[in-house]
């Protein structure tokens, strides 16, 4: 817990002159859930999140165990976690990098990974219809349109204002639209690769939906109340109250990666840098702010040290 703790504070004071000290606190982290050194080992074994986080257990827990937020309270269902998920994808990204990096890539290697990632993309769809009713996002509200050439406030991209079961419900499922976004840039890049980008409407289509469904959930994670939020936007307010600094948190890697891919339009890429300038300043946390730079303030490799930080605070003790 001290590791955590330290190093989620780090995360919140960083700065210019210390942008990743955090680092050492997740690596300390990792070690203590017997990893490798990488934070991204700590996928190859990712059912170790079932210490204290029952969205991952196969059976669900008797009514005389702890329960966490994540879990279902129905016995006719056994939870699906996001482990087999992130199992798959993960491969993934090493090799599309290796392909779209290197100026001898053959065709039948471009070809093969588009295979591969789009079977992963498709087995992963249907993720959501296995997850309890609870857990779905609900549509609270709409945010309205604005003039052509403004550039939205943070809170008020012209999209739907989506509630959560809870903070890190809300998450999980960033978490898993920005997998499948990641995949999506993948599969467009080497297709684009191949001369063959404008064979791929329906994943353009696709990535279009996911990044707007991350947007949707962006009033949630931000603001003190959202349906005062939904209600006072009606009115052209424009007035942001922050909420806790947790929601900030959970929001900003997924912020970030999604800012960083080419599938989504630059337009909306630069909002969500303009969410983390605000998460930044106005929920005091400093990462935040290094990542809204372009390019960021970070060095890539401890940008996951943080994230890897933020979900192991949930181990403590179940939420």
């Amino acid at each position: 817990m001290t590791a955590v703790l330290l190093g989620l504070y780090e995360t919140i004071v960083a700065t210019d002159a210390r942008p990743n000290n955090y680092s050492a606190h997740s690596r300390g982290v990792c070690a203590i859930l017997r990893t490798d050194n990488s934070p991204f080992d700590m996928l190859n074994n990712v059912r170790v999140w079932q210490v204290a986080n029952p969205l991952f257990l196969k059976e669900p827990p008797s009514q005389s165990q702890t329960l966490g937020i994540l879990c279902n309270f129905s016995s006719q269902y056994s939870a699906e976690g996001l482990d087999a998920f992130v199992d798959r994808i993960r491969p993934l990204y090493p090799r599309a990098y290796d392909l779209l990096s290197s100026t001898e890539s053959r065709p039948e290697d471009l070809n093969q990974f588009i295979r591969d990632a789009t079977w992963v993309f498709k087995e992963s769809s249907n993720w959501p219809a296995l997850q309890p009713k609870e857990w779905a996002p609900r549509k609270l509200g709409s945010i309205g349109d604005r003039k052509d050439g403004d550039t939205p406030a943070v809170g008020f991209w012209p999209e739907n204002a989506d509630a959560y079961f809870d903070l890190y419900v809300a998450a999980i499922w960033n978490s898993y639209r920005k997998g499948r976004l990641k995949i999506l840039d993948c599969i467009i890049r080497c297709a684009k690769r191949l001369g063959q980008g404008d064979n791929y409407h329906q994943e353009q289509i696709e990535a279009e939906e996911l990044a707007n469904d991350i947007v949707a959930s962006i009033p949630y994670h931000l603001t003190a109340d959202l349906q005062v939020f939904v209600q006072e936007a009606k009115s052209d307010s424009k007035v942001v109250t922050p909420g806790k600094a947790l929601g900030g948190l959970l929001l900003m890697h997924p912020l970030f990666v999604t800012s960083e891919l080419s599938i989504v339009s630059p337009e909306l890429r630069t909002y969500m840098r303009a969410c983390l300038a605000w998460i930044g300043s106005n929920m005091g946390i400093g990462q935040a702010t290094l990542l809204s730079r372009d390019p960021p303030s970070v060095a890539s490799g401890s940008i996951a040290d943080a994230y890897v930080l933020i979900w192991a605070g949930m181990l403590i003790q179940p939420v």
